[in-house]
């Protein structure tokens, strides 16, 4: 993704609460731009401007310089031990908070909750005002993360992931970015998987173009802009072979990753706001690539959006027979594959979707219609006695299973629970 991409990027990532690794060649850039978008940041929501920024340069750190020294501290209270001043209790013994960490300004959470009352007063829907409170406030810059030593980089597994460092918890709307150089081509180790898939992986590249903006915004002199854009081979030159030496991770898709994309798909947008969507499309997919790899990326692409889903069927915006006739129709092997792993997905769903779901008439028709349609007795007499097992532990209302079993369309399906139950 080159520089100019990766700074939109970035607003997504941070809208999302996702952590990316940028990682590039040396002196791209990297650096500049994260301050730049601190700079640049404007809160949509109160108008404020700028984030602040910490920047923290891995490769000098110590264990102690990031969990902070011992010190003694009066269990009760949490204050330190003091010659001379006595307090209740015991003490234990404390770590002292890093110079550097991020501290919440007095009144701040008080302001925000007043102003989600305001949004809230004024119709802002439940998202808008998860977004307000979610929001990106300050941002800690990882430089240099993989040159860390190896107990100062185990240490960052929970910053990473939950914004904990030892006894220590980042502020709400802290956002953290890390970046590096590529291992096998400078002095930088791979980690393993549990500390890499945590993050949104981002491969930076930059071009004439794309440092030509940056140099315009920077104030770059025109008698060395003229040059390079005359002479773009000398804008960057790197020493032989060093991208064949070069080792990039390969992200491979995981729950967590999964976990990630969502966050990117419904809070990510607030980064492209204005663009086309094309470009936004663009984006996002590399971002998406970024988290859990290029084949799980592209089979997202290609199917989510045209996809039949368990709250399709119950929401009426399809119907599973007609689908079946223009999607998946004749007899074919082909065919056949289809409308079982559809069926085989729509039966995973199902159960997570009923559960406490309160009762409406015509989304148990809308079920009903679907048992009798399915193809399938076994996968229909599997989600029924599903729907029967949810409410006989009270995990859904009892009218549901009552309109299913109205009329007679269900018989053959209902026949075939009990025989398989023992129960006829």
């Amino acid at each position: 993704m080159f520089i100019s991409d990766v700074e939109y990027a970035i607003k997504v990532l941070l809208w999302a609460d996702v952590v990316p690794q940028l990682e590039g060649h040396r002196a791209i850039g990297k650096t500049s731009l994260v301050k730049q978008v601190c700079k640049k940041w404007i809160d949509p929501f109160t108008g404020n401007k700028g984030l602040d920024l910490f920047v923290l340069s891995c490769a000098t750190q110590e264990i102690t310089d990031l969990s902070g020294f011992p010190i003694k501290v009066w269990l009760k209270s949490g204050n330190p031990v003091v010659d001379g001043v006595l307090e209740d209790g015991q003490i234990v013994t404390g770590w002292a908070t890093p110079s550097w960490w991020f501290r919440v300004a007095e009144g701040e959470d008080e302001k925000d909750k007043a102003f989600m009352e305001e949004m809230k007063a004024k119709g802002a829907s439940e998202e808008e005002c998860l977004a307000f409170w979610n929001r990106p406030k300050r941002l800690l810059f990882v430089d240099e993360f993989r040159r860390s030593a190896r107990e100062v980089m185990q240490a960052m597994y929970p910053l990473i992931l939950d914004k904990v460092l030892h006894t220590h918890e980042l502020p709400r709307g802290t956002r953290i970015i890390t970046a590096d150089n590529p291992s096998g081509a400078y002095d930088v180790r791979m980690p393993d998987q549990a500390l890499m898939s945590r993050f949104c992986h981002v491969q930076v590249e930059t071009n004439i173009g794309s440092w030509h903006a940056y140099a315009v915004e920077a104030g770059v002199s025109e008698r060395l802009r003229n040059f390079l854009t005359a002479n773009p081979t000398f804008l960057n030159n790197l020493p032989k072979d060093i991208d064949k030496e070069a080792q990039h991770y390969e992200p491979l898709a995981n729950p967590r990753s999964w976990d990630m994309v969502d966050r990117i798909m419904k809070f990510g947008h607030r980064g492209l706001t204005d663009m086309a969507p094309d470009y936004s499309t663009m984006i996002l997919k590399q971002l998406v690539n970024g988290c859990v790899g290029f084949a799980a990326c592209e089979h997202f692409f290609q199917f989510a959006d045209d996809c039949v889903s368990f709250e399709d069927i119950l929401g009426g915006k399809i119907d599973i027979a007609k689908y079946f006739e223009s999607k998946y129709s004749g007899e074919s092997e082909n065919s056949t594959k289809g409308r079982n792993k559809l069926l085989e997905k729509i039966m995973i769903e199902a159960p997570a979707i009923l559960k406490g779901r309160a009762f409406n008439e015509k989304e148990a028709q809308r079920l009903k219609k679907f048992l009798v349609d399915m193809e399938s007795k076994e996968k229909a007499t599997a989600i029924l006695q599903g729907i029967f097992q949810q409410k006989n532990s009270k995990q859904l209302d009892e009218k549901w299973t009552q309109e299913l079993l109205k009329g007679n369309e269900l018989r053959a399906i209902l026949e075939h629970l009990l025989k398989k139950t023992g129960k006829l």
